[in-house]
This record gives C-alpha cells, structure tokens and sequence, in this order.
C-alpha cells in the first residue's frame, strides 16, 4: 500500500489580498476535487487583467495596454517582455517550473475556463483525460502563491475574457 501525503497549502495574508482574489480563492478551497480548485484559479487568472511578473505595479487597466499572455501555457499574462523575462527566471516561484503542467491542462480543457457555468465539463475533461489530481493541486498552490504576491492596490476587479 502505498501513501502519498499532500504538503498543506501556505496560506497568504488575508488582508493582503484584493477582494475578487480573495473569494475566487475561497472558493476554490472549498471544493473537494482537484479539478475543480484548478478550474477556478485558472478561469480568475484569464478572467482578471494583471501583470503576473512579482513587482510589477500595472494593471491592463492602469496602463492602457493588451497583456500577452504565456504562448506555453496560455493562462499567465504579461505587461511585456521584461515582465515574462523576470517572471519565468523568479527565484521564489518561476513560471518555467509550472508553466507545462498548465499547457497540459489548458490543452485538455481551456475551452471551458471562459465561462463559469463550464466547471463540470472542465472537471469532466480532466477526469476523462486520467489528469493527476497533484498536478492539479501544484497548479492550483502555484497560481495561489501568485495572487498572494500581486500589489493588492494594482489589481483591477473581474472583468470578462474577450479571448
């Protein structure tokens, strides 16, 4: 028999985090299953416009610009090059280390990360597909920790995804 035990997540300050953060965050705790907890980072980190790279203080709507996002795994977005640049190379939490685990995933089930209403079908694609609920949970802790370092001040709130 083997047992595989999950390190707990480390939990950010509460009073650090934006209030559209903070409840998407929440309510991903909540659920029980892996793919759901996944679902709802990755819809919130395509659903709000922000700077992924630590430090960087805009927002889209602080700078006016488009964000790019990740070619690899298409959930991240940047304000621009020196931003990806800083952020895949991060000490504390670069995105190189996370950043094929969540292609994968997107690959399997981005389609649905528009909408809410699409969770069940995500969570049914990443079943269908054999997806391992640790590799759900590490990219779930990964875009958590990523909120938790965002400038509370430059976080815009939801706004809807065009793409």
């Amino acid at each position: 028999m083997l047992l595989v035990v999950m390190p707990e997540p480390i939990a950010p300050s509460r009073a650090h985090l934006h209030p559209v953060i903070r409840s998407a965050l929440d309510s991903a705790m909540k659920y029980s299953s892996p793919a759901a907890g996944a679902f709802k980072v990755m819809h919130l980190a395509r659903t709000i416009r922000f700077c992924f790279a630590p430090g960087c203080p805009e927002s889209a709507q602080s700078s006016g610009r488009v964000y790019m996002r990740c070619s690899g795994c298409h959930t991240v977005a940047y304000s621009g090059k020196s931003c990806q640049r800083r952020a895949w190379t991060d000490k504390q939490l670069p995105h190189r280390d996370i950043c094929r685990k969540m292609a994968q995933i997107f690959n399997i089930g981005g389609r649905y990360l528009r909408r809410e209403e699409d969770q069940d079908k995500f969570v049914r694609e990443m079943r269908k597909a054999k997806i391992n609920d640790s590799m759900l949970s590490e990219i779930t802790l990964w875009l958590h920790r990523s909120f938790a370092r965002m400038p509370s001040g430059s976080l815009p709130s939801a706004t809807s995804s065009s793409e």
